[in-house]
């Protein structure tokens, strides 16, 4: 009996998108798998879980999984290639930084591991040069992130690489942080040029563009990216994490109003989420344009389920921005905390100073 509803556990699994109701029938098939004490169902049920909770930014349901995996493959290795959960590897180490919980000596021992069994397996180590400098992009190590960026990009590619779409958006990425706004515009026009994409890009990227874009007065440009990339993650819970540039843009060009509508759409992903990087960039964008929109009443389309919602539907904005600082000043606090620095704190008040050249709304 049990063994029939483990099988019709997978195979409704099989149907579904990813997403929770994937994610709990997998969780449930992993159950019935050990208490048939059946370690190849497991397996398989478990590898399905780490995939779909990935891909569903349910992450944290993924780890228990994985490492239940990785010791399987330990304890019995005659059993594996050596290449086994090497994927999933790459799909963990990101997910890991999403977590303040998760101490930074753990994911750094979980890389030294990857590049480990990398190494065991005969592939290049370019996706653990990659995960490594993705890790510190939140430090306060220019020199070690210029270190693993060259070690990355002159690295051989193999099949463990990650696409050229998501690679090349990393590069741009890293020309923006190391204030080199010019090459990396040119490059991600390149990209955008040649329609060099997957499903996380260009729609990550074009979000990066469009400050750099506004402060060298190349408005035009900014405005086309804002219309183009916003329509392609506003109804994806997954890009929440870049919504906040899309806010914050509007508020440069003078649509309040505009950032308030996206504000108030995307507060369901926020309160959902548990991507806690995602959700402290959103709360800050929230909050400084709920400041930026002064202290007179407004209707705005608050949730139910948020904890300022009242009835009226009336608010003044920049007490509902105290909500959303909180959330990310805590959250702010916890990473740095963990990363033994203060490098998002430092981050908040850079683009505070910025946008504070913009007037309040109707003062």
């Amino acid at each position: 009996m049990i063994d029939s509803d483990y099988d019709g556990l997978m195979q409704q699994s099989y149907a579904l998108e990813d997403g929770p109701t994937k994610v709990s029938l997998l969780e449930q098939a992993s159950r019935l798998a050990d208490q048939m004490n059946d370690f190849s169902r497991g397996f398989e049920s478990r590898s399905q879980l780490i995939r779909s909770s990935v891909f569903s930014g349910m992450a944290e349901r993924a780890l228990p999984a994985f490492s239940w995996c990785l010791a399987q493959i330990d304890k019995a290795p005659q059993e594996f290639g050596d290449d086994e959960m090497l994927w999933e590897y790459k799909w963990i180490l990101p997910a890991l930084l999403q977590f303040p919980s998760i101490r930074l000596q753990q994911i750094i021992d979980l890389e030294d591991d990857f590049a480990r069994r990398l190494k065991k397996a005969g592939y290049s180590l370019r996706p653990f040069y990659e995960a490594r400098f993705d890790r510190l992009e939140w430090s306060e190590q220019p020199d070690e992130k210029k270190k693993y960026f060259e070690l990355w990009r002159k690295s051989r590619r193999d099949h463990l690489a990650n696409c050229r779409a998501c690679e090349e958006s990393g590069v741009v990425s890293y020309y923006f942080e190391s204030q080199q706004p010019e090459l990396a515009l040119t490059k991600a026009y390149e990209m955008l040029e040649n329609r060099v994409g997957c499903h996380s890009v260009p729609h990550s990227m074009i979000s990066k563009m469009l400050l750099p874009l506004l402060r060298l007065g190349r408005f035009a440009e900014a405005k086309e990216l804002h219309t183009r990339g916003y329509r392609m993650i506003r109804n994806n819970g997954d890009f929440l994490g870049y919504v906040r540039a899309h806010m914050v843009y509007l508020l440069h060009v003078g649509e309040i109003a505009s950032a308030l509508r996206i504000l108030t759409r995307h507060i369901p992903w926020c309160l959902q989420t548990r991507e806690l990087l995602d959700k402290l960039d959103f709360c800050h964008g929230a909050a400084v344009v709920l400041e930026k929109a002064g202290h007179r009443k407004r209707k705005l389309n608050v949730p139910l389920q948020h904890p300022c919602y009242n009835e009226t539907g009336s608010y003044v904005p920049s007490e509902l921005a105290a909500w959303f600082s909180s959330e990310a000043e805590g959250l702010a606090h916890h990473f740095d905390e963990r990363n033994g620095d203060r490098q998002l704190k430092d981050w908040m008040e850079e683009s505070r100073a910025e946008i504070g050249t913009i007037p309040h709304s109707g003062e």
